[in-house]
């Protein structure tokens, strides 16, 4: 077996079989320059095993096989669950809360770990928050909406490619916000009424540091919906800044 599951200019991701016929996946990249791809390699191998040595309590990690910095290429276990697994829905959000407790507990420990800054993520709301000294933690990007997802009763990582270290919470937030942006109609009204679980670095920030964090999270989540047009990306913002603010009232009170 061999095929492609996911490629794009600088990364090749394959299903594969070795000799024994036990599948695994194959990451390869290119494209960046041969030290550049050598350094891409290693950075992702390095935080595959920080994963899967520190995280395999919390949620399922594939576990890392062999990597070949010379062919820019790492081999991993293959998750049977994966390919069924599903998004998270926002009443799922509880389930990830010791996940989110080890990232902001663990970031000390993963010194290899480069920071947000050149990220295509970044917004002046961002390099502010990196510029007043606020606290950092392991994070992904706010790229977790497609890649923390829930394999049957299994929280999965499909993809750690964005580690990194940022803003502590910033891709939580961005999770909430997107989840929060995301409902309509009578999900919106049920969770106007039903609180909502309180993001994890509430619980790590003072009242001050979570309120800019929202800003900014807010402003990230404005980037991204740059293909949502007129008031109703106005009111996708305006109803995740209002959901991330009662959370906050909630867990400060």
């Amino acid at each position: 077996m061999n095929r492609i599951l996911k490629q794009n200019a600088y990364k090749c991701v394959k299903l594969q079989t070795d000799e024994e016929g036990q599948r695994y996946v194959s990451k390869a990249y290119s494209n960046q320059g041969a030290e550049q791809d050598r350094k891409n390699t290693q950075y992702i191998d390095q935080a595959l095993t920080f994963f899967y040595r520190n995280f395999s309590t919390y949620v399922r990690v594939p576990e890392p096989l062999a990597v070949d910095l010379a062919g820019c290429e790492i081999r991993m276990e293959y998750l049977p669950n994966l390919p069924l697994a599903r998004l998270l829905r926002l009443s799922d959000l509880s389930l990830a809360k010791k996940f989110f407790e080890a990232c902001y507990q663990h970031n000390t420990d993963a010194d290899f770990l480069r920071g947000i800054e050149g990220s295509v993520i970044m917004t002046p709301g961002l390099q502010q928050l990196l510029d007043s000294n606020f606290p950092l933690a392991l994070g992904f990007k706010g790229d977790l909406s497609e890649n923390l997802v829930l394999g049957g009763d299994e929280l999965i990582l499909a993809d750690i490619d964005s580690i990194c270290l940022e803003p502590l919470g910033l891709s939580e937030l961005i999770l909430y916000a997107e989840r929060f942006a995301s409902i309509w109609l009578y999900p919106t009204l049920r969770s106007l009424l039903v609180a909502p679980p309180t993001p994890v670095a509430f619980q790590f920030l003072n009242k001050s540091q979570a309120q800019a964090l929202i800003e900014a999270t807010l402003e990230v989540l404005n980037d991204r919906m740059s293909h949502v047009r007129g008031p109703l990306k106005s009111i996708k913002r305006s109803l995740a800044g209002l959901m991330l603010n009662r959370t906050l009232a909630r867990a400060t009170r």
